[in-house]
C-alpha cells in the first residue's frame, strides 16, 4: 500500500492524535510506532471491554501506558480508524505490533457481537483483504486473537474471559466473521465476479504471450493476475485498485511462492494505459496489459 487513500478506510471515521516525542515535540502517535517492515499477517481481534470509544484513552495515554490500535468497531456498526494501515499500532506487544494490524471492538468479554458488528468486521476484512483462515499461533494469516500472543503480547485473555481463551463469544464469532467475509467476497469487486477477463482468461493470455523457452509459465503470471485485478477495479473507487492488486497477490501466494516485488507498479502502469469512467471492455483490458509487459519485455 502506498497510496495514501489506500492507508485509510473510506467507511472510518478518521481520529489520528499526536504524542510526545522523547524531545518534546508532539509528533503522530503511528511514527512513534514505526512503519511495517513487511506486509502484515492479518488482524489482531481486541475488545474495549466496554461501551464508547477508546479514543480519549488512547489520544491521552501517556509513557509507559500509551497504547493505540488501528481501528476501533461500535456495536452499532461506527468505525473510527487511528493510524494509517502502512504503520504499526501500540495494541499487543511488540512482537504482534510488527506482524498485524489491531482492531478493537465496543463492548465485553462475555457479550457476542452485534450482528452490524459482525457484518462490518467482515467487510473490514474482506477490504484489508486478509486470508479467510483462523489463526491460532503468531506467525499464522488470517485472524488472530491479543491472548494468542501470550506473555509476549502482553498476557492478556482479550477478547475472552480469563480462563476461557478460546471458547468466547468474541473469538468464536471469526468463524462466522469468515462465512460473511467468504460471502462478500463473492459479490465484491475484489472476487473477480464480474471481470472482464477471468483468472484462467488472464493465465491463458500470459501463456500465449510471455512463455518461458521452456514453453512453461514463468512467474510473471502472477504478477500480470495481480495487474489486472488492479486495473480492471480502479475505476470502482480510489481504494479499489490497492485493495485489487492486493487480491491478485493472495491468489498468486496460493499458487506459488514467486516473490512479487512489482505487483503495484504493473498495476498502475495497466491501469494508466485504460479509459477513464466505467465500461471497460475486454479488449481495451488486452490492450494495455500488452503494451505494457511488451515494454517490459
Amino acid at each position: 500500500m502506498t497510496a495514501m487513500s489506500a492507508l485509510w478506510w473510506p467507511k472510518a471515521t478518521r481520529r489520528p492524535f499526536n504524542y510526545r516525542n522523547a524531545a518534546g515535540a508532539m509528533v503522530p502517535a503511528w511514527t512513534l510506532a514505526g512503519p511495517f517492515t513487511a506486509a502484515p499477517l492479518g488482524w489482531v481481534m481486541h475488545v474495549v471491554v466496554g461501551n464508547g470509544s477508546p479514543f480519549l484513552t488512547f489520544s491521552t495515554a501517556v509513557p509507559p501506558s500509551r497504547r493505540f490500535a488501528h481501528f476501533w468497531v461500535a456495536k452499532n456498526g461506527d468505525v473510527e480508524q487511528y493510524a494509517p494501515l502502512d504503520h504499526k499500532s501500540w495494541a499487543q506487544g511488540a512482537g504482534g505490533n510488527g506482524t498485524y494490524w489491531s482492531v478493537e471492538t465496543e463492548g465485553f468479554p462475555t457479550e457476542p457481537f452485534t450482528d452490524v458488528q459482525l457484518a462490518t468486521l467482515a467487510e473490514l476484512h474482506v477490504w484489508l483483504d486478509v486470508d479467510d483462515t483462523v489463526a491460532n499461533t503468531p506467525g499464522e494469516r488470517g485472524i488472530i486473537c491479543h491472548f494468542a500472543g501470550g506473555a509476549a503480547w502482553g498476557g492478556h485473555s482479550c477478547p475472552d474471559e480469563s480462563g476461557n481463551e478460546g471458547k468466547g463469544p468474541r473469538s468464536t464469532a471469526r468463524t462466522e466473521i469468515l462465512r460473511r467475509a467468504k460471502a462478500l467476497r463473492t459479490t465484491s469487486p475484489v472476487t473477480g465476479a464480474d471481470m472482464p477477463l477471468t483468472n484462467d482468461d488472464i493465465k491463458a493470455l500470459w501463456t500465449n504471450q510471455f512463455t518461458g523457452p521452456d514453453g512453461k509459465l514463468t512467474s510473471g503470471v502472477d504478477l500480470v493476475m495481480a495487474a489486472v485485478w488492479g486495473a480492471q477495479w480502479r475505476e470502482a473507487g480510489p481504494n479499489n485498485t490497492t485493495v485489487a492488486v492486493n487480491a491478485g497477490m493472495r491468489l498468486a501466494r496460493a499458487a506459488n511462492a514467486a516473490n512479487l516485488p512489482s505487483a503495484d507498479a504493473i498495476a498502475a502502469a495497466v491501469a494508466a494505459k485504460l479509459p477513464s469512467g466505467v465500461g471497460i471492455s475486454v479488449d481495451q483490458v488486452k490492450a494495455a496489459l500488452l503494451d505494457v509487459f511488451h515494454s517490459a519485455h
